[in-house]
């Protein structure tokens, strides 16, 4: 790969029919999304092939389940382990509107999603786990005592740290850097688990020789993955830590290249401060998912004091005609948290995104009238950016007239 990628664990939706999904390029192993648990959206076109890798600690299985409407294209899942597209581990080919395969996931494998005869269609990848992790083998970082060699398959003293299980753990110290040196990938993934406190912006940055083995990296906060591929001698991505407190930092080599590394870890940022009401949040809570956990509205309505402490706020205006404007105003201290709105009309088995407001100023503002003669199901998702919490107004005007 040549550019640097960035992926967020959240519905990624085109707004225009097969024009391929913001996941794009991902149509082989080495190319391939790196998700967490969840949900995912995504767009499978013509002759298109997505692949998406997925980390899960021993012990545990992967439940994957597939959805999409099968009159509008039949599409099938497949499942592939660590060694890539050589060894099918599962196959789901059914004529329904979903695909189903329960697998052990440990280290990681790859999902594909793929069209049957030249199907196209959009659809929804959910991906939970089963199970318990093997023992935990989990170490704390100590400065190394040896130096490693630099030469593969010599390794480096932090070894082993091969998975998530054998993640060995990183503890910050208020903003103050940690320089990790004479690192290597050899053969295997390095997976460090870095220890703040929620709300801490982490920067990983490796550093490197690229004509002596190209090295990739990935950091993951659990509900949103961020992933630089480039060609360069660095590679450096910014997370911030989420509720759990960490952040994972995965170095690999691109095409199973070797090679050694510097690691640096520079946090900055302030920790989350908790507003009134959460963990409990705000009133119209549970209401974190599009398709399970959601507020039903109905017409115009201002709700104040609202509080986005975790994940996502969803909230439906149902059979809105076509004729009428949904005009919503979220109001908020950008300085407080950052926070962004998406509206998305129903689609069979899936969500098509219409308008958005995502700046980074105080408040957003977003504007959509209706376009199917039978009335449109309209979404509201507020997010924090990079998994910021606020507390918000939301005010919402439903005007004009059904035609």
């Amino acid at each position: 790969t040549t550019t640097t990628t960035t992926t967020t664990v959240a519905p990624c939706i085109d707004n225009v029919p097969c024009t391929n999904d913001c996941n794009e390029p991902n149509g082989q192993t080495s190319k391939a999304t790196a998700i967490a648990l969840g949900s995912h959206s995504g767009v499978i076109c013509t002759g298109d092939e997505d692949f998406y890798k997925l980390t899960v600690c021993a012990g545990k299985q992967a439940n994957i389940l597939l959805t999409f409407d099968h009159a509008a294209g039949d599409l099938d899942l497949f499942v592939y382990d660590s060694t890539g597209a050589g060894a099918l581990v599962a196959s789901s080919i059914t004529d329904t509107d979903d695909e189903q395969i329960t697998v052990d996931a440990s280290p990681f494998i790859f999902i594909l999603v793929k069209g049957s005869g030249g199907a196209e269609t959009s659809y929804h990848l959910t991906v939970t786990e089963t199970g318990e992790c093997d023992a935990d083998t989990t170490t704390t970082l100590a400065p190394p005592t040896t130096q490693p060699t630099g030469e593969c398959p010599s390794d480096d003293v932090y070894e082993p740290n091969d998975s998530v299980a054998q993640a060995s753990t990183v503890s910050l110290v208020a903003n103050t850097p940690v320089t990790l040196d004479d690192l290597a990938v050899c053969g295997n993934d390095d997976v460090f688990v870095i220890a703040g406190c929620e709300g801490q912006l982490v920067t990983a940055r490796i550093t490197f020789q690229s004509n002596q083995g190209d090295l990739d990296l990935l950091m993951t906060n659990g509900a949103t993955t961020v992933q630089s591929e480039s060609k360069s001698n660095t590679e450096e991505l910014t997370l911030m830590v989420g509720s759990t407190g960490t952040v994972q930092v995965i170095v690999y080599g691109y095409a199973d290249s070797e090679n050694t590394y510097t690691l640096t870890l520079t946090p900055s940022g302030d920790c989350k401060v908790q507003y009134p009401g959460c963990p409990e949040d705000d009133r119209f809570e549970p209401n974190n998912h599009w398709n399970s956990q959601y507020t039903l509205m109905d017409g115009s309505s201002d709700e104040y004091g609202l509080v986005l402490c975790r994940g996502s706020d969803w909230y439906v205006w149902k059979d809105v005609c076509q004729g009428k404007t949904i005009t919503l105003d979220l109001l908020f201290n950008n300085t407080d948290g950052n926070l962004d709105v998406n509206l998305f009309k129903a689609i069979p088995g899936n969500l098509r995104n219409v308008a958005r407001g995502r700046t980074s100023s105080d408040n957003e503002h977003v504007v959509y009238s209706p376009t199917d003669a039978s009335g449109e199901d309209l979404f509201v998702r507020i997010v924090g950016k990079y998994g910021a919490t606020n507390t918000y107004d939301m005010l919402v005007a439903v005007t004009g007239e059904c035609v």
